[in-house]
């Protein structure tokens, strides 16, 4: 016997219209109006001490430089189940995130906006995100030399 016998597979839609599981009215867009969080005794409150409770994913890598119309998809997909957090975590590195090829203090443009977007579209939802505080540094070639052909930012 496996441990999925008598499970049944969900194969989610990309159908973000209200629904009885829909649950992006409870999310209090756009993320941020109610400024800053901070602990008041043994709660997670904002700014003008509004309380709040977070349940939240990760996202990290590549993901979080999705092109346009995925992080459209991604953000009412966290919406509508209710997901008020995103902790993007190891996309920093080049070819795994938005770092850039050749300097790994710096960022790739083109992934950079993407991100940017992301980041807009899950504001405007009502889904607050953080970084996460562990990173880990990948040289890239023109890191020591100095020469590189992007942009710094």
């Amino acid at each position: 016997m496996n441990a999925s016998d008598g499970w049944f597979s969900f194969y989610g839609t990309e159908d973000f219209s209200p629904s009885a599981i829909d649950t992006a009215s409870w999310l209090d867009a756009p993320a941020g109006r109610h400024g800053f969080t901070r602990i008041d005794g043994g709660r997670i409150v904002f700014e003008d001490g509004t309380p709040v409770r977070f349940w939240g994913v990760n996202i990290c890598g590549q993901r979080a430089a999705q092109e346009h119309a995925d992080a459209v998809v991604c953000a009412s997909r966290l919406a509508k189940y209710g997901v008020n957090g995103v902790r993007f975590h190891k996309f920093t590195y080049h070819g795994h995130g938005i770092g850039d090829a050749d300097r790994s203090t710096e960022f790739d443009p083109a992934q950079l906006e993407r991100f940017d977007y992301l980041t807009a579209e899950l504001k405007r939802r009502g889904v607050y995100n953080g970084w996460s505080a562990i990173y880990g540094h990948r040289p890239r070639p023109a890191t020591a030399t100095g020469s590189s052909p992007t942009t710094r930012l």
